[in-house]
């Protein structure tokens, strides 16, 4: 960055190292993703308080954003899409970023994904229950199609063990 001196002032060539360079760029990043998070958290409690003065009931008695997520048979999704909202809810705590996540489902706007993980960040407890809830119900039918046919699923393992893994 330029710097006008000072009379008097003696200015010192820049001599870091490329490695201070890389732990400066490292930090500079981390500081970046410091501000943003405070950022969206600030963002968060807003649409939150928000949300409790003008939010809707749903059907079973939660908190909806009117505009983001819905309430539909019995999940949540991202409004006016076949989207659910545990798809972006587990694209985000497995690192991804907003513009990932939307590339990876084209239906959804940018916008409408910043508005999904703000619902989840402002309503953590509710869906991190509903999540292990479907988590619980998911295993619980997997035993019960595993019980069911025991052979199908021994020719599903012994056919992936022939399988060669290409890396």
């Amino acid at each position: 960055m330029y710097r006008p001196t000072v009379p008097g002032e003696t200015v010192m060539p820049n001599l870091i190292s490329s490695s201070a360079a890389r732990r400066s760029s490292t930090s500079t990043a981390s500081i970046r993703r410091g501000v943003i998070f405070r950022e969206l958290s600030a963002l968060v409690e807003t649409i939150a308080c928000h949300g409790v003065a003008t939010g809707a009931r749903s059907r079973l008695g939660g908190l909806v954003s009117g505009t983001y997520v819905e309430q539909r048979d019995g999940g949540y999704m991202v409004a006016d899409t076949r989207v659910s909202m545990d798809s972006v809810v587990y694209q985000f705590l497995g690192g991804q970023s907003a513009e990932s996540i939307a590339q990876a489902f084209p239906v959804l706007t940018l916008e409408q994904v910043y508005g999904a993980i703000t619902f989840y960040l402002a309503h953590r407890e509710d869906i991190d229950s509903y999540l292990a809830t479907r988590r619980q119900d998911f295993e619980t039918t997997r035993k019960a199609a595993r019980s069911a046919d025991p052979m199908f699923y021994q020719k599903l393992t012994d056919a992936k063990k022939q399988i060669p893994i290409v890396r």
